[in-house]
């Protein structure tokens, strides 16, 4: 149920955001290029004056445009995001926690479950974080999971949640 309405949300807000969001995906070649004044005097020479005034507000404008297009693509994609659709996740019935060569165990009752799962590391770099949001079947006994890049849950792999 809750998976269900979050669905229903996602569906919902991607509604409201779809014409803002298809006319500023239509402009993607132009959002990734030169935003400021330097990149575009860079790429199109010195202008001095009122070619200068004149380059300068066009600028200041392609900027707020590309930062719209840039935020309602954002905004719409924020739904299809793990942060969105596991937020207000109800608390888990069962629990486990990897041991250190990232194994784990659940001895479940038979039935159908989801499993969610997230983790981060540092690396060099911004902080990764990792989402799995996948479902098994108990009615097959010793049934094993792996979690890896393969099973995502932006990976839309086939025990994954669809959404």
């Amino acid at each position: 149920q809750f998976l269900k309405a979050k669905q229903t949300e996602k569906q919902k807000q991607q509604g409201l955001l779809s014409s803002k969001y298809s006319q500023a995906k239509a402009m993607q070649p132009t959002i990734d290029g030169p935003t400021t004044f330097d990149e575009l005097d860079l790429k199109y020479g010195n202008h001095r004056g009122a070619k200068l005034d004149a380059l300068k507000a066009r600028v200041s404008k392609t900027v707020a445009v590309k930062e719209e297009a840039r935020a309602a693509i954002a905004e719409y994609e924020s739904y299809d995001k793990a942060e969105f659709l596991l937020a207000g996740n109800p608390s888990p019935k069962f629990t486990s926690k990897t041991d250190a060569e990232g194994r784990f165990a659940l001895k479940l009752p038979s039935g159908k479950y989801v499993i969610t799962a997230n983790t981060n590391r540092d690396v060099f770099g911004p902080t990764e974080n990792y989402h799995w949001l996948v479902t098994v079947d108990t009615s097959n006994t010793n049934q094993p999971l792996m979690l890896s890049n393969d099973n995502l849950l932006e990976t839309k792999c086939d025990e994954c949640v669809k959404f």
